[in-house]
């Protein structure tokens, strides 16, 4: 019959976010985008929530099943040289209209 093997020790929090670290860091070595380059390096891929003659404002929803939701702003100039972040919103929660005229916030 076959010895049983003990249980293992649940693995800490910390330990996964170390190789988490380890396995991004790596990818960016080779080359890869990861979730939080994506902003950085393609401001125009999130979805259009109002725009004028001046300024483009986006929302973005955090990766990896996050309950977040970002909006953020960039003049209509290209190439995009500077993105700013004017809201942070819990998925459920409601969320003013944006007016543009008020720009910037």
């Amino acid at each position: 019959m076959a010895k049983k093997k003990a249980p293992e020790a649940p693995i800490s929090n910390e330990r996964i976010q170390a190789e988490l670290k380890t396995l991004v860091d790596l990818g960016k070595k080779k080359g890869f985008l990861t979730h939080d380059d994506i902003l950085e390096q393609f401001p125009e891929a999130s979805v259009i929530l109002k725009q004028d003659a001046r300024v483009v404002v986006r929302r973005r929803t955090f990766p990896m099943g996050l309950p977040y939701v970002v909006y953020y702003a960039h003049l209509r100039a290209e190439p995009i040289a500077v993105v700013y972040l004017t809201h942070l919103f819990h998925e459920r929660q409601r969320r003013p209209e944006i007016d543009l005229g008020a720009w910037p916030w």
